[in-house]
């Protein structure tokens, strides 16, 4: 396992703890610790919290569970990797998995009580690779005055992902992503930068930035013949800016563009206020002709009433409901409620996060017009984009699966 040697074992059975202890024991070379609750692992995280390689963590105990536990080791900005080991419903393990990834712990597995000790020899190697991964990642920590400094110097770029029309596999558009390029520290991760920018107010800035680059590529590909719609998100306090259609109107216009060959998204969150700006935003937006498309639908916390109230032209649906669906009824459900409710008002629906045949079969099954995800591409710059639509004619085919997967890969860190 190498770089894993201090073993953290929290759970209310002292028979599982006494199991877990002696195989990491005959692995030879670990320190291990063991708690009966959370609330006694925790005491152990503060006092050795930076040194704790590995944590195997139950969620049904007493004085502290382990869904509390977790929330309070985000607290204490915990880096080492985290595994859940819990006799529980496998919807209540996903969730508590999911509880993590938005803490930003970075799971390596779930393990089904009773305990299976061959499951521990598969888990080893994924508990190094994770480990591994985190010991190269170069260390940025991203400021508000970094941000600024990244858009104004062009730093920030958007790649593009590519959308498949499912009945005629033909590609009738990209996303077009943020992506920082960091002179020192090179690809910083989406996900590191979004959120300051949106509490450093500087969300507004770094659309505009996104916005003028993929209006410039957009002109680029339609003078090389490529027609395609580009999918821009816009921030949300784009959305209480009363003369934003005006503005974004002009410039594309400016630059020998149409709105219609653009679609702007916005998440749920986005809209449901109550303030009538964003509602007469989207409207003038729409009437200028662009598409307007809801963003990760099913993740907020919206209504069908709601919804109603905007014209919105797009649905799209969220990958992890999309990769969820062929094995999990509840995400399958939510799917097919998204699907009624796109027919019901008319709108083109789009499903993210595609990465396996058995994916695309589920969409094409359920009448869903467009996919994007890793099956086809990984998000790429305009260049690279170009030369691979060329590359194939413009449409997506089966055979392309194999180099496909290999980008997915590659690009899982981005």
């Amino acid at each position: 396992m190498g770089t894993c040697r201090r073993v953290l074992i929290v759970d209310d059975d002292p028979i599982l703890r006494v199991i877990v202890h002696s195989y990491f024991d005959n692995l030879g070379g670990f320190e291990i610790f063991q708690a009966a609750d959370g609330r006694g692992a925790l005491e152990i995280v503060e006092h050795r919290g930076h040194e704790i390689d590995f944590i195997m963590c139950d969620l049904n105990m007493p004085e502290l569970d382990g869904i509390q536990f977790l929330r309070q080791l985000k607290d204490h900005v915990f880096s080492g990797a985290i595994c859940i080991l819990s006799g529980e419903d496998q919807l209540v393990v996903e969730t508590a998995q999911k509880l993590a990834h938005l803490h930003s712990l970075r799971i390596v597995g779930a393990l089904q009580k009773p305990l299976n000790v061959g499951d521990l020899d598969q888990l080893i190697p994924r508990i190094s690779e994770s480990d591994a991964k985190e010991k190269s990642r170069p260390f940025f920590s991203v400021s508000e005055s970094a941000l600024r400094n990244a858009i104004d110097k062009g730093q920030i770029e958007p790649f593009y992902q590519p959308k498949v029309e499912v009945s005629s596999r033909k590609i009738v558009g990209v996303e077009a992503l943020a992506r920082w390029t960091h002179p020192q520290f090179g690809m910083i991760a989406p996900g590191d930068f979004i959120p300051v920018a949106e509490q450093s107010g500087l969300i507004g800035n770094l659309t505009s930035a996104v916005l003028t680059r993929a209006m410039d590529d957009a002109k680029r590909l339609q003078a090389c013949g490529i027609f395609i719609k580009t999918a821009i998100n816009i921030a949300a306090d784009l959305l209480h800016n009363l003369d934003f259609p005006d503005r974004i109107s002009a410039e594309i216009e400016a630059a020998g563009l149409n709105p219609p060959d653009f679609v702007l998204e916005v998440t749920e969150s986005g809209i449901l206020q109550k303030t009538s700006d964003p509602m007469e935003v989207l409207t003038r937006l729409r009437i200028k002709g662009f598409g307007l498309s809801i963003d990760d639908f099913g993740t907020g916390h919206s209504n069908v009433d709601q919804l109603r109230n905007f014209p919105f032209s797009e649905l799209k649906i969220d990958r992890s409901f999309i990769q969820g669906a062929t094995k999990d009824s509840i995400s399958k459900a939510i799917v097919d409620a998204a699907v009624l409710l796109g027919r019901e008002l008319n709108m083109r629906l789009v499903a993210e996060g595609v990465e396996t045949q058995s994916d695309w079969n589920f969409v094409a099954e359920n009448g869903i017009d467009e996919i994007q995800g890793f099956l086809v591409a990984k998000p790429m710059p305009a260049m690279e984009f170009m030369r691979w639509h060329n590359e194939h004619g413009g449409s997506f085919t089966f055979s392309e699966q194999s180099a496909a997967k290999r980008d997915q890969r590659q690009a899982a860190h981005v």
